[in-house]
């Protein structure tokens, strides 16, 4: 498969979610606040699969994000449905690194240090509407009436984090770094009205989980609510 960017693209580098819809393919990065959309192009060499022609949508155009438009949202999971593309970032906390140029007491300082970028707890769903030339694109209220929504929350927490503080198997791990084997969302689909979420982390003696949610608009955000 051959992914064609170009340097004005959202996503280029750390690729971590993707979803098909028909010839056209949306990605996500673990860098980045957006989405890409390219379109199937017929094949330049021994490749099956080529895509290019990338448009960039950036979810602050399309939301109203608890943190600022270019703070990172580490999206990693990506899925189409009902019109809609849903997206979620990891969830997850983050740790600083050691570094080698530094000196012990500063890199155990530099470890001690954890931190929540802004926009990564996003859960949502935007909807998908067509022009005139049936390319698809993310639009933050659809001429139909659709609208984009968030789930409520802002950067610290959410509905879903609030729900899973007292969880037996995952509250504890909320307050640990993804990295460090705490709470870390890899994946999304969609099946009728629930959300699976499939979790890198925790793994529990050996045992990694997916979990299911019901879906109720109510306990969405629209735009400008």
């Amino acid at each position: 498969m051959r992914l064609e960017f170009t340097p004005q693209a959202l996503v280029r580098v750390h690729l971590s979610g993707a979803a098909f819809s028909g010839d056209w393919l949306w990605v996500a990065g673990d860098e980045a606040c957006g989405i890409d959309r390219l379109r199937r192009l017929d094949p330049l060499g021994s490749e099956s699969l080529r895509f290019g022609k990338v448009p960039s949508f950036p979810l602050a155009e399309l939301l109203d994000l608890p943190g600022a438009a270019d703070d990172e949202a580490d999206l990693q999971g990506l899925t189409v449905a009902d019109g809609y593309l849903w997206v979620v970032g990891s969830h997850r906390l983050k740790r600083q690194n050691a570094k080698d140029d530094r000196a012990h007491a500063d890199n155990a300082k530099r470890l001690s240090k954890l931190s929540l970028d802004s926009n990564r707890r996003v859960l949502a769903r935007v909807p998908i509407q067509h022009d005139a030339g049936s390319a698809p694109h993310l639009v933050r209220e659809a001429l139909d009436g659709r609208s984009a929504m968030r789930l409520k929350g802002d950067a610290a927490s959410n509905l879903l984090t609030d729900l899973l503080a007292d969880d037996a198997h995952f509250g504890a791990y909320l307050t640990i770094p993804g990295k460090d084997n705490g709470f870390d969302i890899e994946g999304l689909t969609v099946d009728g009205n629930r959300l699976l979420i499939g979790l890198r982390g925790p793994v529990l003696r050996g045992w990694s989980a997916l979990l299911e949610v019901a879906v109720d608009s109510r306990l969405f955000k629209w735009p400008g609510l």
